[in-house]
């Protein structure tokens, strides 16, 4: 594009580089707030504080990743509103430090690289849509793997690349959403939502066992949704059964925990799943607008979050990750944004 396509006649090219300028030294007013804020911790003060509020991104601006300054001069003239969150779902990040976040109001997959200050919307081929992505998967590879509830497919981002492949399955998925690496890396876990059960694949699309049903008993699911991977045992969200149940590598049913419930340490709307070094399970609830914590017995230790758009406050929040360094990311869907906090050590 060139000057002259964006039709103003009457605006001087001095006056372009000054607007220019000040897009490019104003500083993002949400991040200055968090510089100057004192620490967000749970609990609150005297106790010991575990969890720790760290910031929070809904633009690449917001990860220190500049856009060009033609994007910025073509994106202010035409009132373009420029790359936001619109509705995150779930969140990764790799081992060297890229961020994806699945995104279906944006019908795609968010790439944010901090170390190359790039950004991408990862789609299909020749920019056809994801409709529905809800659930990320980095392989042993650093492949992306992709669920889209929508589609019912399965969806593969290679190492370098920024186009999503289909995945060929050996059967066909209804409604595939939470998705988990298995023992070996290069095999992992589907959770088919309106099948009522899970799929173990080969990094090929060859099935290795399911397992599941629809029911209330052990073993059994009501529309499970999420599912996390460790220490060789499968913690799933069960969602209207309002539960999270947990499987070994095989498929075989371990134990339970969690009911309906309005109170603390129940479930509502049971969403994303995750597990620190410590072995705590954290469990998002989408109604409950916060993040509920439990022993790895079942019993709950502590919650963080309450409904609000403030720093540390929630909106109908879904994914949860937490990376090796235990920094926590929680795409807070309805706030637009993805929250991280850091967890600070055993929660007793």
């Amino acid at each position: 594009m060139k000057l002259r396509d964006l039709h103003i006649p009457s605006m001087k090219l001095s006056v372009l580089f000054a607007l220019l300028m000040i897009y490019g030294c104003a500083q993002n007013p949400l991040n200055d707030k968090q510089q100057i804020q004192q620490k967000i911790v749970w609990p609150a003060f005297p106790a010991q504080a575990k969890i720790e509020y760290k910031g929070s991104f809904s633009k690449p601006a917001d990860l220190g990743i500049n856009r060009g300054v033609w994007t910025k001069l073509v994106d202010f003239f035409t009132g373009s509103p420029g790359i936001y969150l619109v509705r995150p779902m779930a969140v990764v990040r790799d081992q060297h430090g890229v961020i994806y976040v699945a995104d279906p109001g944006a019908k795609g997959v968010h790439r944010f690289d901090q170390g190359n200050n790039s950004y991408h919307l990862i789609q299909q081929k020749n920019n056809r849509p994801l409709l529905s992505p809800v659930a990320l998967l980095l392989d042993g590879e650093s492949s992306l793997i992709i669920s889209d509830s929508a589609l019912g497919s399965l969806f593969v981002v290679k190492s370098g690349e920024f186009i999503a492949h289909r995945l060929d399955t050996e059967i066909a998925l209804k409604q595939p959403t939470g998705l988990a690496l298995g023992a070996l890396d290069n095999d992992f876990y589907v959770v088919d939502t309106v099948a009522h059960k899970v799929i173990h694949f080969d990094r090929n699309g060859r099935v290795i066992h399911q397992f599941g049903s629809r029911g209330h008993a052990d073993g059994e699911f009501n529309y499970p949704t999420m599912i996390n991977y460790n220490n060789n045992q499968l913690l799933i969200t069960d969602s209207l059964n309002f539960r999270i149940q947990i499987f070994d590598a095989s498929g075989e049913y371990v134990s339970k925990f969690g009911k309906l419930g309005d109170a603390t340490g129940y479930h509502s709307r049971p969403k994303g799943v995750a597990i620190d070094r410590d072995e705590n399970i954290y469990v998002v609830d989408g109604l409950f607008h916060s993040v509920q914590l439990f022993a790895k017995t079942g019993d709950f230790l502590m919650r963080f979050g309450e409904q609000g758009q403030a720093a540390g406050q929630f909106w109908l929040p879904t994914g949860i990750f937490i990376d090796q360094q235990q920094i926590i990311y929680v795409a807070d869907s309805h706030n637009r944004r993805v929250q991280m906090f850091s967890y600070l050590g055993a929660v007793q």
